[in-house]
């Protein structure tokens, strides 16, 4: 440097190399968001909203926006408390009543061997708080919902808003406020 000081010298290549950092797919990643923007910006006529993917039985796929949850948890089976069929959980020094979907939905159970589960928490705007238990979390993506404002089949059971197909799998989106709605109407029974 021409003071007589020694000064280290990165090879700023070979660190990234060595880390084996991918700065190419990021910026492939970045382009896949951007024209992701344009597209929605074209078409103003949708609500794009972040949404999570997860299953219950490994064939089933869900989804939830992500503004409508409130937390999410991940948990050993052996923590799950049973009181006759209810099921708890201890949650951050409090009790936390939980909802296996196949009780309430028509859809196959949660996998007995598995080794880990999810607790989803929603925000309910009768501000219950409970958990919804599912067996993986998928991916977490930006999405069409414009359809979620407005339930118009009929034919849809109580418990879910509607579907739509997401990388090539039937996704049934949930309407968590009937969700605890069926759920308190249970315990009451």
């Amino acid at each position: 440097m021409g003071d007589g000081r020694v000064a280290m010298i990165l090879d700023a290549a070979g660190i990234a190399s060595y880390a084996q950092l991918r700065f190419g797919e990021i910026e492939a990643e970045e382009r896949r968001r951007q024209e992701r923007i344009s597209e929605q910006k074209r078409d103003g006529l949708r609500a794009w909203q972040p949404i999570l993917i997860f299953n219950n039985a490994l064939n089933e796929y869900f989804a939830l926006p992500l503004a409508g949850i409130s937390r999410l948890e991940r948990i050993e089976p052996r923590m799950i408390e049973r009181v006759g069929e209810q099921e708890f959980l201890f949650y951050h020094n409090d009790v936390l009543p939980l909802i296996r979907l196949e009780k309430l939905l028509p859809i196959s159970p949660l996998p007995e061997d598995a080794k880990e589960l999810f607790i989803i928490i929603p925000k309910t705007a009768s501000h219950s708080m409970v958990g919804i238990i599912v067996s993986r979390i998928l991916d977490a993506i930006d999405s069409d919902v414009s359809f979620l404002s407005l339930k118009t089949d009929a034919n849809i059971a109580q418990g879910f808003w509607g579907s739509v197909i997401f990388n090539d799998h039937l996704t049934f989106f949930l309407n968590t406020e009937e969700l605890v709605e069926l759920f308190e109407k249970n315990i009451k029974t």
